[in-house]
This record gives structure tokens, sequence and C-alpha cells, in this order.
């Protein structure tokens, strides 16, 4: 008789596993997915004021013009790869005006950079961003500026970090802000020139 009482109940048991697993929301699952980093792909797009800039050329002969330079202007494209919620590996391409003073027209620099990406959760849909890429740099011919000077064509590096948080609007969009510090230097022609920057960032974030 015992045994006859236990088996209505296990067989009501499963009934009700099976009634929950399937009237979870597949949101969860979803969730979980992401979370793995099987879907967290993310691509961005980003925008950069430099509120603090200088610009520096040093020769040969060991002689170094600093200036303020121009206000920064940026236009950032790129992606991000999380490998669950915190780390992402990625890469950007920046499109950078700068100028070396008030007096000279701003040039076109291309930065790309591989990036790495930490994304720290802290309260709901409110979280902590670190960024932080180097890599090549083309800097581009600027008008008015003799080569000797360093108006031509012009090849170096750049680097670039920032911090930041980002809030999530919806499963597919955030929008973020940071602050940051972004540098690129270039040689050749007997002088070294160098322009350093303090952006502030603001842009969109998808995941799919």
């Amino acid at each position: 008789m015992a045994n006859r009482a236990r088996r209505p109940s296990a067989l009501a048991l499963s009934a009700v596993i099976a009634t929950v697993v399937s009237a979870t929301p597949s949101a969860v699952f979803a969730d979980e997915k992401a979370r793995s980093g099987d879907t967290a792909l993310a691509p961005s797009l980003e925008f950069q004021l430099g509120v603090h800039n200088s610009a520096n050329v040093r020769r040969s002969d060991d002689k170094t013009d600093g200036t303020d330079a121009r206000a920064l202007l940026a236009i950032v494209p790129g992606f991000d790869k999380f490998y669950g919620r915190v780390f992402g590996l990625g890469a950007e391409y920046m499109f950078v005006w700068a100028g070396a003073s008030e007096g000279t027209s701003r040039r076109l620099i291309m930065s790309l950079h591989p990036r790495m990406r930490m994304s720290f959760p802290v309260h709901g849909k409110l979280t902590l961003d670190g960024v932080l890429g180097v890599g090549p740099a083309v800097w581009m011919a600027q008008d008015g500026l003799k080569t000797a000077n360093g108006g031509d064509d012009r090849l170096g590096w750049s680097l670039r970090f920032a911090f930041g948080a980002s809030w999530q609007f919806n499963d597919a969009v955030a929008a973020f802000g940071s602050l940051g510090y972004y540098t690129t230097t270039t040689y050749g022609d007997d002088l070294t020139a160098e322009l350093a920057a303090i952006p502030l960032s603001v842009g969109l974030r998808s995941v799919f």
C-alpha cells in the first residue's frame, strides 16, 4: 500500500517539473547563452571631443616645440567579442581630426587599434567599462604645413584608454560615455611629431 501511495506523488512531481520547464520564458535561456558569450558580439559607434589637447615636435637637434592643439574631434566605429559578461576582445578604427594650433587646419589621423574591453555590472542596467587599444596610425598630409615641419603623410603608432559607464536600454542597445587618453606619435624627416588629448566620448553599442 505504501509503495502504491508513493507512485502518484512521483508522477505528480514529474508532471510539475515538466510544466515548469515548458513554461520557462525563452529569455531566461537567451540570457544564459549571452552570459556564456555565444551571442555576445557587440558593434559600437563612438563620438569624441578632446577637452585637453597638446602637440609637440621634436627635431634631430633635440629642439622641442610644444603648443596647445585644437580640440580633437573623432568618430570611432568598432566591435567587441565578449567572452562571458566581463571580458571582451575587439578592434576599432579611429578617424581623428586634430590640429597643432589654432592657426592651422585640422589634419586627419587614422588609428587602427586591436582593443581589450572590461565591463563590470554594477546594478540593474548600469555597467562600468574600461577599454585599452594600441596600434598603427596614419597621419594624412596637412594643408599649409611644410614637409620640414611634418606636414606630409606620415606613419606612426597610437594608443588610447578610457573609463566610463553604460546603460542598457533593452536586450540589444546600450548607450555609453567615457573619459580617457589618446596619444599618437610619428617619425621621419628628422623630426618626431606627437599629439595627445583627453577625449570625452559618447556612443551606442549593440549586442547580437
